[in-house]
């Protein structure tokens, strides 16, 4: 179990993709400026810290992250509009 884990363990470490897929999205350049479609990410991030804060006494750690998943979306995530979705995430994240 997790709890039992935290005397060998300094953090869980936790992937998060918040933009979902890069294909197949249309909506994509839409949400990713949308800071209510943005702000689900907190969502998440509050449900997964208080379950490893719930069962153990480990750091969680965003180990990775990437905006949409299966390699972005051509136009979106490889251009600044992409910036948007991480300062959002990372300043929220922050606090």
């Amino acid at each position: 179990t997790i709890d039992k884990s935290s005397s060998v363990l300094d953090g869980i470490t936790w992937h998060s993709y918040p933009l979902g897929p890069g294909y197949n999205n249309p909506k994509l350049n839409t949400d990713i400026m949308n800071p209510s479609f943005l702000d689900r990410f907190f969502e998440q991030a509050r449900t997964i810290g208080d379950f490893v804060s719930k069962y153990s006494h480990l750091k969680l750690i965003m180990g990775e992250s990437g905006g949409a998943f299966n390699s972005g979306h051509n136009e979106t995530n490889n251009r600044f509009l992409d910036a948007f979705w991480y300062l959002h995430a990372m300043g929220g994240l922050s606090k």
